[in-house]
């Protein structure tokens, strides 16, 4: 039946409205409140003096053309015209912008399509492959397409709250289930995980790629940003002559599994990789344990983790909500979860970003003791230096000698930093659009749930400032650690801190969806678990004010900005300084036994063990670094009391015929810096299988002793 166009009479105003009877009274009385602003819960609707209720059916009331319905009820309040002069986007600065962006309003349980499409928002290619899809719609798939490309054009012109009609109601036709209804006649609360992927699955059609090309080899942009591959082995655990079977798929997200172990989404995705099922054994006549592992054959520079956090329960015939705490990195890499194939094409360009980072830190804190240093000579205030009390690293001393040309101008570092990374990016990736370059990740956007069920409560967007900003490669880092909260049309500013209390741990709101992108910027510095356990107490700085960073149960601080609302480079110097100080300790403590002056701690050098351990190889490199590796709760004290207990080989000690070894370089008086980092390691990788993980300790240093010739002057028993 056709839409009947009718009457409404409330506040002594009476208005025309468009009534489709094919539609419950509860849908009607939608249109009513978008029309006249009284709420649903506080209206009542008259129609010839009965009153209409919500599981009323039409064939009772009969509704005719030119009928009249009294609306009673009181309108919330109404927008007000503007108190200020209208002021555009372009023209606001980030405090003004962030304070006045408006964006969907909540249109009755709708907040999973909004906290989605804000999340999505996150992902600047998307907006580029949406200017040119067609106008002329072809499909629903189509269709929606245009709708969020005209949603996001409205976010970015209105400085006012907007209802999204057209994206709701060509979702709610693509997709049928968006429009079921609550018993009392409201739509009902949706997934917000199932919007993301029933979004993200139709624009893949209508909506063309980036690299130009077309044909049938033409890639759309969802199959080149979001679209990863999974190459996934099952293995019989019951019948050893069984042929394993080895298939590829397609991957729009990781899953994260939450058990009563889970406390980190690096484990919860890898226990999703690596699981046991049961199958029926054509060979067996049975059913069989199959064992099934799964492993990212292509990685895509958009990525989506699914905390899985819904479950049905039959006792209650709901879906409810696991509410354990699970931390979830701000940098994460994927390089654990990549085939072997893969991974060694990314590996190199990973390890090249690290160092990077490392290099970029390091001048960053050149520049501000320079700063502090010509401060100082014109007579005004100098900022302090190592907080934690620990000595500052030689460079950073030594900068108040330099002159700014001593420094690299950062433009020309970046395009030197650029060229060394186009050198170890594979040219088969570079090739594939969309692809990572390299398995380090920066956490872009979040979607939480509050609440306790799937069927109710809450979500909220939370997406990152600088995702929804240009990024100038060649530009300082800016600050990243301001978040925008888009609870609706209700839009705030949070700090990075506020952020990492989205884990768990109640109904309060918890992580279900986080997208990550291909990060730009890597870590600066690396921390070992059991350091960091110390660390933190000696800081007097509570624990969350730190963003780690699971690494198969490695902790990794993640320092990935030059400039911070609230981390500035003296607190990062403070606890870098705390961390160091189990090795550094160990080092200097012994050191001051053999007349050596004490080490200090270089995040760079730490950066490069840290690249060496990864690889869990027990062999040497290039610059004689001390490697020690243990199972169990071996710890850097064991590791450094392992390589002084060599002293016992150079008893006979000739300087004619020097015997190098890890306690000559511990003590080698030459060396001033010194920078560690430890690897969990699996079993079999450098002991055998049987004695399990492995705990693989790294020590870098700087100059490097062990130089033959200078033994006599380096090593005092």
């Amino acid at each position: 039946m056709s839409a009947l166009t009718v009457h409404i009479k409330h506040g002594g105003k009476q208005q025309s409205l468009q009534l489709d009877p094919d539609q419950p009274p509860s849908a009607f009385k939608q249109v009513i409140y978008q029309t006249t602003g009284v709420p649903v819960d506080r209206m009542k609707v008259m129609i010839k003096g009965t009153l209409l209720k919500d599981d009323n059916s039409w064939g009772g009331v009969n509704p005719k053309a030119g009928q009249v319905f009294t609306v009673i009820g009181t309108a919330s309040e109404l927008p007000k015209p503007p108190s200020t002069p209208v002021q555009f986007l372009e023209d606001m600065d980030e405090r003004e912008l962030a304070s006045a962006l408006k964006m969907p309003v909540g249109l009755g349980n709708t907040c999973y399509m909004n906290s989605t499409i804000q999340a999505l928002r996150a992902i600047p290619e998307l907006h580029t492959a949406l200017d040119p899809v067609s106008n002329t719609p072809t499909n629903a798939q189509h269709r929606l397409a245009l709708a969020l490309r005209d949603t996001y054009k409205s976010m970015g012109k209105t400085t006012e709250g907007f209802m999204p009609v057209n994206l709701l109601m060509n979702l709610r036709s693509l997709f049928p289930q968006f429009a079921e209804q609550s018993p009392s006649g409201l739509y009902a609360q949706q997934d917000a995980e199932e919007c993301w992927s029933q979004v993200v699955n139709a624009i893949k059609g209508p909506v063309p790629g980036l690299d130009g090309a077309s044909g049938s080899a033409a890639r759309t942009f969802v199959e080149q940003y979001m679209l990863g591959e999974m190459r996934t082995v099952l293995k019989s655990m019951e019948d050893p002559d069984e042929p394993e079977k080895v298939t590829t798929e397609g991957m729009l997200k990781i899953n994260c599994n939450i058990s009563n172990a889970t406390n980190y989404m690096h484990s919860g995705i890898k226990e999703s990789l690596d699981e046991v099922v049961e199958k029926q054994s054509e060979r067996l006549g049975r059913v069989a344990n199959y064992q099934r592992s799964s492993r990212i054959s292509r990685l895509p520079s958009n990525l989506t983790v699914h905390m899985v956090r819904f479950y049905w329960r039959r006792d209650i015939n709901k879906k409810a909500k696991i509410m354990r705490k699970v931390k979830f990195p701000f940098e994460f890499d994927a390089l654990e979860l990549l085939t072997d194939e893969l991974r060694a094409k990314l590996q190199p360009a990973t390890r090249k970003l690290r160092e990077i980072e490392g290099d970029r830190l390091e001048r960053r804190r050149a520049r501000r003791k320079l700063k502090n240093s010509n401060t100082q000579a014109a007579g005004g205030p100098v900022a302090a230096e190592g907080a934690s009390g620990v000595n500052a690293e030689p460079e950073a001393m030594a900068v108040d000698e330099q002159h700014p040309g001593d420094i690299e101008d950062e433009a020309t570092a970046r395009e030197r930093e650029k060229a060394a990374m186009d050198e170890v990016i594979d040219p088969e990736i570079r090739a594939d659009t969309g692809a990572a370059v390299h398995a380090l990740f920066d956490l872009a956007a979040i979607v939480t749930h509050k609440g306790a069920s799937a069927d109710g409560g809450h979500y909220i967007g939370w997406v990152r400032k600088s995702a929804l900003e240009e990024l100038d490669e060649s530009a300082p880092e800016g600050d990243k650690e301001e978040w925008y909260k888009f609870d609706d049309d209700k839009v705030t500013i949070v700090i990075r801190e506020k952020i990492s209390t989205l884990d768990g741990g109640g109904e309060d709101s918890t992580a279900y969806l986080l997208l990550y992108r291909l990060a730009y910027f890597a870590v600066a510095a690396l921390l070992s678990a059991s350091s960091l356990a110390r660390a933190v107490p000696q800081s007097g700085i509570s624990e969350a004010r730190y963003d780690f960073v699971d690494h198969n149960q490695q902790l990794a601080f993640v320092s990935a900005s030059a400039t911070y609302s609230k981390y500035t480079i003296d607190f990062i110097d403070s606890v870098l300084a705390s961390f160091a100080n189990d090795y550094l300790q160990a080092h200097n403590s012994f050191r001051a036994q053999h007349g050596a002056q004490p080490l200090t701690w270089s995040p760079a050098l730490a950066v490069k063990a840290q690249n060496w351990a990864n690889g869990c190889v027990f062999k040497h490199g290039s610059t004689g670094e001390n490697l020690a590796a243990g199972t169990g709760n071996y710890g850097p004290l064991d590791a450094v009391k392992g390589w002084t207990d060599e002293m016992s080989q150079t008893e006979d000690y000739d300087s004619r015929n020097p015997k190098p070894s890890h306690f000559t370089q511990v003590v080698w008086k030459s060396t001033t810096q010194l920078g560690c980092a430890v690897k969990e390691c699996p079993p079999g990788s450098i002991f055998p299988a049987k004695f399990g993980v492995a705990r693989y300790h790294v020590c870098e240093y700087a100059p490097p002793g062990n130089v033959l010739g200078q033994f006599p002057a380096n090593v005092q028993k």
